[in-house]
């Protein structure tokens, strides 16, 4: 599965999904990749994390925006949306493109949202844990000049 490619206007892009809703099939980490053309022209973006099924033997679910470092090969967190263990429930974020200090970059281990350019190669990795865990979810955005 790949990110969508965002239709904008010369001011924002609202009420978009940035993929198609999934279901999970199993414990695993997962990435979800592309490229998000333009998105570094924007200022901020609210991201909505929706989670509308679950089932499986505690389940938990965790989901990570991550972008693309300069270097083209390391991936950075941006957000990490807290632990999912319950049905119906969303998540909310706020980023607001910034010059940030040097910091150390991490993979899936971020413990809430970092400061920092927002970059315009994102991609969103989630890993889902617990006995047969089977979630469906979807990732929406506001972006903003």
């Amino acid at each position: 599965m790949a990110l969508k490619v965002i239709e904008v206007s010369n001011w924002s892009a609202r009420n978009l999904p940035l993929f198609d809703p999934i279901t999970t099939a199993a414990a695993a980490t997962t990435v979800i990749s592309g490229t998000l053309p333009g998105v570094d022209r924007f200022t901020s973006v609210e991201l909505f994390l929706t989670v509308t099924a679950t089932s499986g033997t505690t389940p938990t679910l965790d989901l990570y925006v991550q972008k693309l470092c300069a270097d083209g090969a390391t991936w950075t967190d941006l957000v990490h949306f807290g632990q999912f263990t319950t049905v119906s429930a969303t998540q909310t974020a706020s980023l607001i493109s910034q010059v940030a200090a040097p910091y150390a970059t991490t993979d899936a281990s971020l413990s809430t949202l970092k400061t920092d350019h927002i970059g315009n190669t994102w991609r969103i990795k989630y890993v889902t844990g617990g006995t047969t865990p089977v979630y469906t979810f979807q990732l929406w955005a506001n972006f903003y000049e």
